[in-house]
């Protein structure tokens, strides 16, 4: 498989793309570096694409249109995570200066026996990245789907976090959501900057704004906003492995829907045969 890195810019910023996962390995945003280059090989999710679905599958089972299916277990909570190509290499459909389409196809198999084309756009200018995914169903019967990504950003001892989202899942031992609580019971929501340096962060929020998060660090401020997308996955870590040594990184991530969909059904998508849907999230620089 090629792997070759592809970059996309316009003035002074630019993004950095692999076909391998359709991932989006660095972005520098007028100026500012938000995810450096990462040190080789890149973390398993970095920048990567989620579907047919985000997140996890309790224990890789669900029931759907009266079948039950087994989806692959590949983490240690014993759950199946992050869908069917985040290790699958995509196919150039267009390139330009400062856009990239890339499209992967998901095939029938017995955990997901469904076909569904995956399309995911990069445009990167004046106002920042942007990022359309949109996934087709080219089976004969509806398809459960659901989307998402998971970009790591990096912070610094004085960063904070601002989620503009109202509510907040309380997660069990296997990281799946149990209940629901106000954001604000955590420290978050709207106009509430949260220092997150040793804060360890592993929260799914729900009922998002447009801008569904901020994040400022000393040197620069950056906005991730989403559409059609009304789940945001924060993820903090100490042990990322930047190129340049530094450790700090947060995830932010859109998704369409909750945590183990496949099963609760929140944000779900049935999706009818020869349709499709599709959302879209992006990151800008605040001056």
């Amino acid at each position: 498989m090629s792997s070759e890195l592809i970059r996309i810019h316009s003035g002074n910023s630019e993004a950095t793309i692999s076909p391998l996962g359709s991932a989006l390995v660095s972005l520098t945003l007028k100026g500012a570096n938000v995810i450096p280059e990462p040190s080789s090989p890149r973390h398993p999710y970095h920048g990567v694409i989620l579907a047919p679905w985000p997140n996890r599958i309790k224990a890789g089972k669900y029931l759907y249109a009266g079948q039950n299916y087994q989806a692959e277990v590949n983490e240690a909570f014993g759950n199946a995570l992050h869908g069917l190509l985040f290790d699958s290499e995509a196919t150039v459909e267009s390139a330009t200066e400062d856009s990239l389409t890339l499209v992967s196809e998901i095939t029938s198999s017995p955990g997901y026996p469904w076909d569904l084309t995956v399309r995911i756009s990069f445009s990167i200018g004046d106002d920042g990245l942007r990022v359309e995914t949109s996934a087709q169903n080219n089976s004969e019967q509806v398809a459960p789907v659901a989307l998402g990504t998971h970009p790591f950003f990096v912070f610094d001892e004085q960063s904070t976090l601002e989620v503009r989202a109202t509510t907040a899942a309380v997660h069990g031992a296997d990281m799946l959501p149990v209940s629901e609580i106000s954001s604000e019971e955590i420290g978050f929501g709207t106009g509430r900057l949260n220092p997150i340096e040793n804060l360890p962060l592993d929260v799914q929020f729900t009922n998002c704004e447009t801008v569904s998060a901020v994040l400022r660090t000393k040197d620069w401020t950056m906005e991730v906003w989403q559409e059609d997308a009304n789940w945001l996955m924060v993820y903090t870590t100490q042990e990322f492995n930047w190129a340049d040594g530094r450790k700090r990184a947060v995830a932010i991530e859109p998704q369409t829907s909750a945590a183990d969909s496949f099963n609760n059904g929140s944000g779900l998508t049935d999706l009818e045969p020869g349709a499709s849907f599709s959302y879209r999230w992006g990151a800008r620089a605040v001056v």
